[in-house]
């Protein structure tokens, strides 16, 4: 914690401060409580977007798909179609240099939708599978109408890779989405005392160190559980992250390991 006179850092479980030698005793069950306060408004907020975002897509859902197309799908499809006629028409690069961009565009659009507008991995899932279907079909009419092709795929081949395509541009926004979630996890907060503390991070704090009181003991399995829920959360976007790179390149693997 931060030292309320001198603002110098000190252990939480400090009772006196060790830079300036203030007593902590009187202001520091009040910064607690001022600090679990800040939180609980932090998590009713979330919880009211995601209310809001609930009885919005029951009551006016074309309202609810129509802003989350506007401010999402898009303007990402819009970049996604800007970046392909750039590399591949207007300078002929290599395809991965697009397929690579394809993965980072997406990101941000899914991490504002649960950062900014709380909508969780439902909605983020909706809109990638949405986004990576409108931009994908866009190339190939690009393709199609420059090179007097076919725009729909003719073989089971092609229509694997234009799926596969399709799939990891939505897991990008997905990961985005996820790495909001990881972040919310991981931003400082105190909890309130009557939260149930997970009974691995009560252990694991124990284990950790005895000769604590009881409050200091409890406050050090909180942040491990916090920080576990974040590993999670972590774990799960590098997961989707490796799935949308993995199905972005699949089909340029055969080209690049020649």
């Amino acid at each position: 914690m931060e030292c309320p006179f001198c603002a110098e850092q000190i252990k939480d479980e400090a009772l006196v401060c060790r830079h300036c030698g203030r007593d902590l005793k009187i202001p520091k069950p009040l910064l607690e409580e001022n600090a679990e306060l800040i939180a609980r408004i932090e998590q009713l907020e979330i919880e009211l977007g995601s209310l809001r975002n609930l009885a919005a897509r029951k009551e006016r859902p074309v309202v609810y798909w129509g802003e989350a197309f506007g401010y999402f799908v898009l303007p990402a499809v819009i970049l996604l179609l800007i970046a392909h006629y750039l590399i591949i028409v207007q300078f002929n690069l290599n395809p991965l240099i697009l397929r690579v961009l394809s993965v980072i565009i997406p990101l941000p659009f899914g991490f504002a939708l649960r950062f900014i507008t709380h909508h969780g991995l439902r909605t983020a899932s909706i809109v990638g599978m949405a986004t990576g279907v409108i931009a994908v079909f866009g190339m190939l009419a690009v393709i199609g109408i420059i090179d007097k092709v076919p725009i729909i795929p003719d073989t089971v081949r092609d229509w694997r890779e234009t799926v596969e395509y399709m799939v990891s541009i939505a897991l990008a926004m997905i990961t985005g989405n996820i790495l909001a979630l990881a972040l919310f996890r991981v931003l400082p907060k105190t909890m309130s005392g009557k939260r149930k503390v997970n009974p691995v991070a009560t252990r694991l704090a124990v284990l950790m160190g005895s000769g604590v009181g009881k409050n200091a003991l409890r406050r050090r399995a909180e942040k491990i559980e916090d920080l576990m829920r974040a590993v999670a959360a972590a774990g799960a976007a590098a997961g989707t992250a490796a799935g949308s790179v993995y199905t972005g390149v699949r089909a340029l693997l055969p080209t690049l390991t020649q």
